[in-house]
């Protein structure tokens, strides 16, 4: 189990990896193409992991986004709504889920088992996998905001504007090669949508790039590390 589940953390590593550097989200292709290698899982089922991660990605960062811009003027109503929003989307995706299950409206989009996966017994293993998302994207943000109030003088509000930009820029499907670009201008927009001087977010939004980038890389050597080890102890017990 000890090795299976380290070499989960070096697929997730090798993918943020490939995810961050390669242009035009080519890197999400690495997450199927590891779990085909490694595991045998077929690439379809792969595919659909990974459109179920980012569909619950999107939620959660849109979420946060929303109860963001509310709670600049209401804070308590903001958390309030957050807290709203995260419990009812499990409900929506068990409603949503039982809808597709017995509906012929998406004959295309179903393909092959996919409609027998939404009749799975395993109804509650979304609902996890969603609080395990929105419990990471808190952890991430909180850590990045940390770094950015460290390094600048602007407002929580104009940072955290900042830091949801390069979020939102982050899961568009237009990404420049290691996020070049496309990062720093969703941090420009968001400082300029806080009511903030364009160049606070571009420099907000460069000294973050090169955090998150440098992180990427060295994630990314541990997790080929781990795959290495991983393989020369499946030799040595064989």
């Amino acid at each position: 189990k000890d090795q299976i589940f380290s070499k989960y953390i070096a697929i997730s590593f090798l993918h943020n990896f490939a995810n961050n550097f390669f242009p035009m989200r080519l890197g999400e292709l690495v997450l199927p193409l590891l779990l085909k290698k490694i595991y045998k899982t077929p690439l379809r089922e792969g595919v659909k992991g990974l459109i179920g991660i980012r569909i619950l990605d999107l939620l959660a960062l849109c979420i946060i986004v929303l109860t963001f811009f509310i709670g600049t003027k209401y804070f308590f109503l903001g958390g309030i709504l957050f807290i709203v929003f995260a419990l009812l989307v499990p409900l929506f995706i068990n409603l949503f889920r039982k809808f597709l299950s017995t509906s012929n409206i998406f004959p295309i989009f179903l393909f092959g088992t996919f409609k027998s996966d939404l009749r799975a017994e395993n109804q509650g293993l979304m609902p996890k996998i969603w609080w395990i998302t929105v419990t990471a994207w808190c952890c991430k943000l909180l850590g990045m905001m940390i770094l950015l109030l460290s390094l600048s003088n602007a407002s929580i509000q104009t940072q955290t504007a900042i830091l949801l930009g390069v979020e939102l820029s982050s899961i568009l499907p237009i990404h420049g090669l290691a996020g070049a670009g496309t990062f720093e201008a969703g941090g420009t927009f968001g400082a300029m949508i806080s009511g903030s001087d364009f160049t606070i977010g571009l420099k907000s939004s460069i000294q973050l790039h090169l955090y998150v980038l440098s992180l990427t890389v060295l994630f990314g050597i541990i997790g080929i590390m781990i795959l290495i080890l991983g393989n020369l102890y499946d030799k040595k017990s064989s």
